[in-house]
């Protein structure tokens, strides 16, 4: 059989340090049999050729078995890195997730403290201004009161007339020659046209006891090219006293426009209408260095002496109708015939105007210049619902054809009383806008 001393397993029989593998020491050991079965008889050979096909048998199938053990240890592998890659992506998306959550609430609940920050902001301001307003009044009113215990002292104007202003002269009614029908007539008063030493004048009948308190305001203002002016006074047979004002020949301006967009159905140009508006406001700055609030500022208040659609040029309006007109930076009214639809939301509400509510009037006046004089809210057939919508903060649409930079001076104008610009400050804004027009 084998020798011991030459077994290859074993490693002796090799030199130092040498190692072998074990596909080597298979090698070795397959040669050693086949030549030790060469050498042997028969029965020896076939014995050594029995056990070796055996360890081949036995080698195959443990080859067999380790590379199925390795194939499932692969799988297993797999499997797992699969499994925990998917856990790991899964707890990366939660944590995303919460993490997105979080800093959606986060961002949530700062806009919920900046909005209740302007809020109380807003509150605290409005607050501010009515008690300031509300100290104002009560000064004025105690000075109101001084002066009313005054016994028949006359109380000083704070300012010295104008150096323009006029006495009113007084005309006789036989120098009238009173052309009928009128031409205006409504509850408030009756307009005529009449013959004055040959000219034609306006004859203004005003149903109501306000004809000194007009004729007053028409001398404060005195003689401005941009202000309706008085040529003087009469008493008809029945004693009602009469204003005798210039006369403007095309009428108002709410009407001139009308008239041109029914009958050649356009309207003026964009220079024209800016004309306008500076030229009523120039006569309202006026009004307004006099201490003066109009409180009646409308297209149907502002008279045409010279006009050409096409031309600025011919341009010539004035600013009248100064029933409404009163005295003083603040003027609280009672109830009464109003112009709801021009009327600033403070106007409304307060029955309080100043210059910023006569300035919001303007923007509306604006507004029928670039919309051919219709009424303002003209959809609306109440003016109690005018009334709401204007408090709520509605304000008219862009007419059609105007420009975004004149729409948003109108805007301006319909801001809060504190954000809106003042006459003289629009007249600038205008010129501007007309400078920029006349190179488009």
């Amino acid at each position: 059989m084998f020798q011991k001393g030459n077994n290859p397993a074993s490693g002796q029989g090799q030199s130092s340090g040498q190692q072998t593998t074990g596909s080597d020491a298979v090698r070795r050991i397959q040669e050693k049999a086949a030549a030790f079965a060469s050498s042997s008889n028969k029965a020896t050979a076939d014995f050594i050729k029995q056990i070796c096909e055996q360890a081949r048998r036995e080698a195959d199938e443990a080859r067999t078995a380790s590379q199925k053990e390795i194939r499932a240890a692969k799988e297993r592998a797999r499997k797992e890195g699969a499994e925990a890659r998917r856990k790991a992506e899964e707890k990366a998306a939660a944590a995303k997730k919460e993490a997105e959550e979080k800093s959606k609430a986060a961002r949530r609940e700062a806009e919920r403290a900046a909005q209740n920050a302007k809020q109380r902001a807003e509150k605290e301001a409005e607050n501010h201004n009515k008690a300031a307003e509300d100290k104002e009044l009560d000064a004025w009113r105690k000075v109101e009161k001084k002066m009313q215990s005054i016994p028949d002292e006359k109380v000083p104007d704070p300012e010295p007339p104008s150096s323009d202003s006029y006495t009113v002269r007084e005309i006789p009614y036989n120098e009238l020659q009173i052309q009928v029908p009128p031409i205006r007539s409504g509850d408030i008063k009756s307009v005529h046209r009449a013959l004055l030493g040959g000219k034609q004048v306006a004859l203004l009948n005003l149903r109501r006891n306000s004809v000194d308190t007009e004729a007053a305001v028409f001398e404060r203002l005195g003689r401005h090219p941009k202000l309706t002016r008085l040529l003087g006074m009469s008493r008809d047979p029945d004693g009602n006293r009469l204003l005798i004002t210039e006369y403007a020949e095309h009428g108002d301006l709410k009407l001139v426009l009308g008239k041109l967009d029914e009958e050649e159905g356009r309207t003026a140009c964009s220079r024209v209408l800016l004309q306008c508006a500076m030229q009523v406001c120039e006569g309202m700055e006026r009004i307004t260095a006099e201490h003066l609030i109009h409180r009646n500022l409308a297209l149907r208040n502002v008279l045409v002496f010279g006009f050409d659609a096409d031309n600025p040029k011919a341009v010539r309006v004035k600013v009248a109708d100064y029933g409404l007109t009163r005295e003083g930076k603040y003027y609280y009214g009672g109830k009464g015939v109003l112009p709801l639809r021009w009327m600033s939301p403070e106007a409304i509400t307060r029955r309080r105007w100043t210059e910023k509510s006569d300035v919001w009037a303007f923007g509306v006046l604006m507004w029928e210049l670039w919309s051919a004089g219709v009424e303002p809210f003209a959809f609306v057939s109440s003016d109690e619902e005018v009334a709401k919508r204007i408090v709520s903060g509605e304000i008219l649409p862009k007419p059609i054809g105007c420009s975004d930079n004149v729409y948003a001076l109108m805007k301006r104008c319909w801001a809060a009383p504190a954000q809106r610009p003042t006459f003289r400050e629009l007249r600038d804004d205008l010129l501007d806008l007309y400078v920029e027009h006349s190179r488009t």
